[in-house]
């Protein structure tokens, strides 16, 4: 994870149903803070969420390393991370943290954004707007 830079934290409650049978929050709910923290940092940086007939973004590679459960009740820190842009597409970094133990690293991810063109499937250029915004 080298030449990233802070981009966005957001700290959400853990909730009851995040929880798997051994009581540690469920893996698959990772991926859902992972999607929170990137769509407020999306809004954020004037990247639209939703696809227009010419521009979309594709969350295309993603993986967690699961560290250290966390369990319930807690309030969860999920940290963003930025790489340097490509032709057409960047990558996110995800660092959790708990309220409970904030210098404790709970897992650690990423995730590779590509730019397309929905109309065609093709890769697209990311647009200098959202290029010139991605460490805003």
């Amino acid at each position: 994870m080298t030449d990233r830079q802070f981009a966005l934290a957001i700290t959400l409650p853990m909730m009851w149903g995040d929880m798997d049978s051994q009581m540690h929050m469920n893996n698959v709910q990772f991926f859902k803070y992972c999607e929170q923290v990137r769509a407020e940092w999306l809004v954020k940086i004037g990247c639209p969420l939703v696809p227009t007939p010419n521009f979309g973004l594709l969350l295309v590679t993603t993986s967690l390393a699961y560290l250290k459960p966390i369990s319930y009740p807690n309030d969860i820190t999920v940290k963003l991370y930025v790489g340097p842009p490509g032709r057409s597409s960047f990558m996110t970094y995800y660092e959790f943290l708990v309220k409970d133990d904030p210098e404790i690293l709970y897992a650690q991810g990423d995730g590779k954004i590509v730019c397309f063109n929905p109309s065609t499937q093709k890769s697209v250029p990311i647009p200098e707007h959202i290029k010139n915004n991605l460490f805003k």
